[in-house]
């Protein structure tokens, strides 16, 4: 079953740049991970923005392209500094406490940590993403456990981590496309899902969250979807966006106790909201919180003002008019046309590499919006696209940004990689086959 979000869902009006993972704390406050603005946003449940955390940089608080965030039974933030292959640890009100890690294989190092979650003995557990491992931490920074989940043939690029309350650890086996249900040492208990784009496939799974029943939610990025799996791991119901096919490579996802789900919809950058109880935030200020100010909750015609669809000034206008009976320019982009060279399909042999380029062209007139861009790869099996993050750059009407991919296939890479950009609506991509050389 295929559910959308309802008139009382909402995407919030907040966006921030390459959100990534999510987490919810007792109070049902959102904190979400903005790799793209190298910052930490925490929100009411309803969307109000609370605190912006962080800085680009180097030191205690600062960020570079951060992608996972937790938050503990006192409050504590833990933030996976992805590019600086570290973990923080923040105050609740966001002030730096502690750190540890650097780049490195050694229990206690990280390369490229992307996913976060802890247990109720505040254990903190690392998806390891760049070491292909998970890692368990105490909440102060000891790392004492490393799970490569070898019996399965390990796992790949993990980029989303859960544990119920029975200790269990949950891993998005991201370049295998499917979940590992773990036990507390680190044993294989199930191997849910394979590759693929049906109910319960998946198509390199980034983030998860349980809910109070123990179902699990998996942000489906491939698939541009979220499922929600049962406690055995079967099928249950998936989500594909407040509108027909309007998720973008969805990335982290969580739930609250209100059953709310929060979805981080990567492509567009925004934060959805789908299901549970809306709570208003509180304090709302002199308005109270019913009112909505002079254009009421429900005002019809108040965000268009007078150049609405009922506007017509006697000149016949059928579109947005300037009051005299003209036409304004639109306001949207005219054509934004995405070329991917080489494409729309190649092929390489494993063990090689090759040069890709993105290309976004944005033909609006000159009263067109600027249009963001977001690029990215989707990578399968043991392809190493690069850069493996999600890039967002913004371009003036009349202007190319143009983007390079590296592509580097390991020499037992099979399947095929991704290259994709949207824009203003339009959508590029191009696939990449890997042929395993015979020599």
């Amino acid at each position: 079953m295929t559910l959308m979000a309802s008139s009382a869902d909402a995407a919030w009006p907040k966006t921030a740049s390459g959100v990534s993972q999510l987490a919810t704390d007792s109070s049902g406050r959102v904190y979400v991970a903005s790799a793209g603005q190298d910052r930490i946003y925490q929100y009411s449940p309803s969307g109000t923005l609370l605190q912006s955390i962080g800085s680009t940089g180097t030191a205690g608080g600062q960020f570079k392209f951060p992608k996972g965030v937790a938050v503990d039974a006192g409050g504590a933030i833990f933030v996976a500094d992805t590019n600086n292959h570290r973990i923080q640890r923040l105050f609740p009100n966001g002030a730096f406490q502690t750190e540890w890690g650097s780049n490195g294989t050694a229990l206690g190092n990280f390369k490229s940590p992307a996913a976060l979650t802890i247990d109720g003995s505040a254990n903190l557990y690392v998806a390891d993403t760049g070491n292909d491992r998970v890692v368990r931490c105490n909440a102060w920074g000891w790392c004492g456990s490393q799970f490569l989940y070898a019996g399965i043939g390990g796992i790949e690029s993990p980029q989303g981590i859960a544990v119920d309350d029975g200790g269990n650890i949950y891993v998005s086996d991201t370049g295998n496309s499917r979940v590992i249900k773990g036990g507390p040492t680190g044993n294989v208990i199930a191997v849910w899902s394979a590759p693929g784009a049906g109910d319960g496939f998946l198509s390199g799974p980034s983030g998860l969250a349980l809910d109070a029943a123990g179902a699990l939610f998996v942000a489906d990025t491939g698939n541009n979807r979220i499922q929600k799996l049962s406690t055995s791991g079967n099928f249950v119901q998936k989500w594909t966006g407040p509108g027909i096919g309007s998720f973008a490579g969805p990335t982290g996802v969580a739930v609250d106790t209100a059953g709310s789900i929060f979805i981080s919809n990567t492509g567009p950058g925004k934060v959805e909201r789908i299901g549970g109880a809306i709570v208003p935030d509180t304090p709302t200020g002199p308005t109270g919180q019913v009112v909505t100010g002079p254009t009421g909750a429900t005002g019809p015609t108040g965000p268009t003002g007078p150049s609405g669809s009922g506007n017509n000034n006697g000149g016949g206008c059928k579109k947005k008019c300037n009051g005299k009976g003209g036409k304004i320019p639109d306001p949207k982009p005219n054509i934004t046309k995405v070329r991917i060279t080489p494409g729309p399909r190649s092929w390489i042999y494993a063990d090689g590499y090759l040069n890709m380029q993105v290309a976004v062209t944005n033909k609006g007139k000159l009263a067109a919006k600027t249009v963001e861009v977001t690029f990215g790869s989707s990578q399968k099996r043991k392809v190493k696209p690069k850069p493996e993050r999600i890039l967002i750059k913004r371009i003036k009407p009349g202007w190319t940004v143009t983007e390079n991919f590296k592509v580097t296939a390991k020499r037992s890479a099979y399947g095929e990689v991704e290259i994709y950009a949207y824009a203003g609506g339009k959508k590029g991509k191009s696939k990449l086959e890997l042929i395993r050389p015979w020599w």
